[in-house]
């Protein structure tokens, strides 16, 4: 785990945390991007994926850095993040809205119910499709 504090100083600063996770598919999972414990194979706890129906409830963060394939990277796990993937649609969504994994997505979506692991920071306007947007993460 690496607890990051930015600008310089301990008052001032924003804190970040970070977990070092292996990324075992065979394609890179995207900066910006949701990523889940793999609860499916070889559960270690250090195995991540692309979110899947079985595990939508085992998001763990933010991928901060493309992960390649078959190697570990940095996943965000607690704080502000100026980007993160999100899904949008005609609708314009307020800030303070829960997010939530997708399956088979690298990118979350907002609901009206469920946990507050990742809550929207930013207002949207209407749009479509998958955009990036500040949030704050509590996947701990």
């Amino acid at each position: 785990m690496l607890i990051s504090q930015i600008n310089g100083g301990p008052l001032g600063d924003l804190e970040v945390i970070y977990g070092a996770f292996y990324n075992p598919s065979a394609s890179a999972l995207p900066k910006d991007s949701i990523a889940q414990l793999d609860i499916t194979t070889n559960v270690n706890g250090l195995r991540i994926s692309q979110p899947t129906t079985a595990g939508l409830t085992a998001m763990v963060g933010v991928v901060h850095a493309a992960i390649p394939a078959l190697t570990s990277g940095l996943v965000q796990t607690y704080g502000y993040r100026s980007t993160c993937q999100m899904l949008t649609t005609d609708t314009s969504i307020p800030a303070g809205v829960r997010l939530v994994a997708v399956n088979a997505q690298d990118y979350a979506a907002s609901a009206s119910a469920g946990d507050t692991t990742l809550i929207l920071v930013e207002s949207h306007a209407t749009s479509t499709g998958s955009v990036s947007k500040k949030v704050f993460i509590k996947c701990m």
